[in-house]
């Protein structure tokens, strides 16, 4: 019996194993004749050719022309009247009462010398106005090479630059504060 069954299931075994191979066989033979391959022949598409641009003929660069140096205005020399045509005359009781206000002002005065000291380069004049004796100016001044000297009891015009004022200490011993020039033309008026 043994035997029997063993028959049996080779038996079945093969008859597995040969309907598998038709059917493999049939399956890929089904693929075959159903699969068919489409060819298809594109012609090449045309590479674009550029088309030329013509090239531009060169231009001449311009030469540049050199930038004229501008020469300064010359400055209009003014004679010591045109100079001094415009510094207002100082009224005395104005500069000793508010100093402040007219320091670094241009200030002309007129008067009569009443001291003269003569320094390192420099000339003090201490002078009185044409108002009031008491009213006293201090000036200090540069004189120019070659100009005539200054003398107590000259009579001058002037021409500076207020700075404030000046307190000095007298022969007698007092200290006396006067308002002060310092002076850019001093004009004898004798």
């Amino acid at each position: 019996m043994k035997n029997a069954i063993i028959a049996v299931v080779l038996l079945s075994f093969m008859l597995v194993a040969s309907s598998c191979g038709q059917s493999n066989t049939n399956a890929s033979h089904k693929a075959t004749t159903k699969s068919t391959t489409v060819e298809t022949t594109a012609s090449p598409t045309p590479t674009p050719t550029p088309t030329p641009t013509p090239t531009p003929a060169p231009t001449a660069t311009p030469t540049p022309k050199p930038t004229p140096t501008p020469k300064p205005t010359p400055v209009p020399t003014l004679s010591v009247e045109e100079k001094t045509a415009a510094y207002p005359l100082g009224v005395y009781e104005d500069y000793a009462r508010n100093p402040d206000t007219y320091v670094g002002q241009t200030v002309q005065i007129k008067g009569k010398v009443v001291q003269v000291t003569e320094g390192d380069g420099f000339i003090f004049l201490r002078v009185a106005t044409d108002t009031s004796y008491n009213d006293i100016w201090y000036i200090q001044y540069t004189p120019a090479a070659g100009e005539s000297r200054i003398l107590e009891n000259d009579r001058v015009k002037v021409y500076g630059t207020y700075y404030g004022i000046y307190t000095y200490t007298t022969v007698r011993g007092d200290d006396l504060s006067i308002p002060a020039i310092e002076g850019e033309n001093v004009v004898l008026n004798n």
